[in-house]
């Protein structure tokens, strides 16, 4: 059994909740075809799909038929915090020993994993949550997903486990990788409730999840993979981040393939998303820039006021803010601490 413990963070982050996605749940029983137990998962849960009327555990999401256009959506759209009621949809979020409640910043259209649908902003091509999960809980066994689920730490500690008993402990600012296919869970550990940012690097529709009944094992090909932000060494090397006022520096827990990478050996590559840190000082801003794709930021600690164009929005802590491809955007910090900004970027590399 490997046991791997992450960083205590560098700056804690006061709160966020944790992040996973709100999907159904369905069973696939122990013993279905895993062979000699490495490589069997895709058709043992394509399986037990079929046999409920879904299809396609691991086929690619059919992105080109969710996409929605950019000339009905807001250039930026803020989705805030206090208008995002919570969800307690997943399997057996309600009782005692698993309860755990998900937003959704950033969710797919109808039909697709967005437990805010009335609030969040819509993405064809990933989608942004936080959980929250008091101490005392953990996820109702191991599940799966048909897309990289990515995990961000922002308090408390958490403890991951996979189908085959392998564990990581993962503190503030430490990320846990889960590549799609993988069975996976986490509990709280110690005394502090659980918060953390989820992100899947595809949209996936509603009751494709799937939550696996019995002790395992439950074998795949890849495991779950460990980001530790005490590994992540800060980047100022962006234009004027060493100059008063732009003082600013970056980091990221992934990097998408072919794209920029800020942390390489230490960054995990993705090849549909890049996931990131940007902390500016105080009395600090980042300078007005745009992407040629989407980008997400939600405020992990501090407060700050976004720019685009002639419009200012004042956002604070799990606030969340979108982008489409091409927004001229800045973003300052208003208060007397740094401000913590996690980014992800869609299809950086496209």
């Amino acid at each position: 059994m490997n046991r791997t413990r992450g960083s205590d963070g560098i700056h804690r982050i006061s709160s966020i909740a944790t992040g996973h996605l709100g999907t159904v749940g369905l069973s696939a029983r122990t013993g279905h075809g895993f062979g000699n137990g490495r490589n069997d998962l895709a058709d043992v849960y394509n399986n037990a799909l079929t046999s409920a009327g879904i299809r396609g555990l691991v086929a690619a999401t059919p992105v080109s038929q969710t996409r929605q256009g950019g000339s009905g959506m807001s250039a930026m759209q803020i989705v805030r915090n206090a208008d995002l009621e919570p969800a307690w949809t997943v399997k057996q979020a309600k009782e005692p020993g698993f309860m755990r409640s998900l937003i959704t910043w950033v969710g797919g259209p109808e039909g697709y994993i967005n437990t805010n649908p009335a609030q969040a902003a819509r993405s064809p091509d990933a989608t942004i949550g936080l959980m929250r999960m008091p101490v005392g809980n953990r996820q109702a066994g191991v599940h799966v997903h048909s897309v990289t689920e990515i995990y961000v730490i922002l308090k408390g500690e958490a403890e991951s486990f996979d189908g085959v008993g392998n564990l990581h402990r993962a503190g503030p600012m430490d990320c846990l990788y889960i590549p799609r296919g993988v069975p996976h869970g986490v509990r709280t550990v110690g005394d502090t409730d659980l918060e953390l940012i989820w992100l899947h690097d595809a949209i996936e529709r509603n009751g494709v999840s799937v939550y696996l009944d019995g002790p395992g094992p439950f074998p795949a090909a890849d495991e779950v993979g460990l980001i530790a932000f005490r590994d992540m060494e800060p980047d100022w090397g962006q234009a004027d981040a060493k100059l008063g006022g732009t003082l600013r520096w970056v980091a990221n827990w992934v990097a998408a393939a072919g794209g920029a990478n800020h942390n390489p050996g230490t960054a995990q590559v993705n090849d549909t998303l890049a996931l990131g840190v940007t902390a500016i000082l105080p009395g600090n801003c980042s300078p007005a820039h745009n992407h040629p794709f989407a980008e997400t930021y939600v405020i992990m600690s501090g407060t700050a006021a976004v720019r685009q164009g002639d419009r200012v929005e004042h956002l604070g802590r799990l606030d969340g803010v979108r982008f489409e491809p091409g927004t001229s955007h800045s973003v300052r910090n208003t208060g007397d601490q740094t401000l913590y900004l996690l980014w992800a970027h869609e299809k950086p590399a496209a």
